[in-house]
């Protein structure tokens, strides 16, 4: 799947095309129009990353991972996307 990591750490850069990595993020859908029609693109904005190889890093995200679902409820509020503003819809 797509991934968009902003400030990615300098080890991500050594990666070779098609490595395997266990992500914690969100996923995000995009639209935009292209050639006259509306398009959209599903990307997962990553939050943290290891390599499916490291095990102990691997586990750790899991564990963040499975803290932050713990914690969630029916009633909370949905979490605030870091500040950023959401554009306008294009349609």
């Amino acid at each position: 799947m797509p991934t968009s990591w902003v400030d990615a750490p300098a080890w991500v850069g050594a990666l070779g095309a098609g490595a395997e990595l266990v992500v914690l993020g969100r996923v995000r859908r995009r639209f935009f129009r292209a050639g006259g029609q509306l398009q959209s693109r599903t990307e997962v904005v990553v939050v943290q990353a290891a390599p499916a190889r490291s095990r102990a890093r691997v586990e750790v995200l899991i564990r963040r991972a499975t803290v932050g679902i713990d914690t969630l409820s029916e009633g909370d509020p949905p979490v605030p996307s870091r500040g950023r503003r959401r554009a306008a819809a294009t349609f």
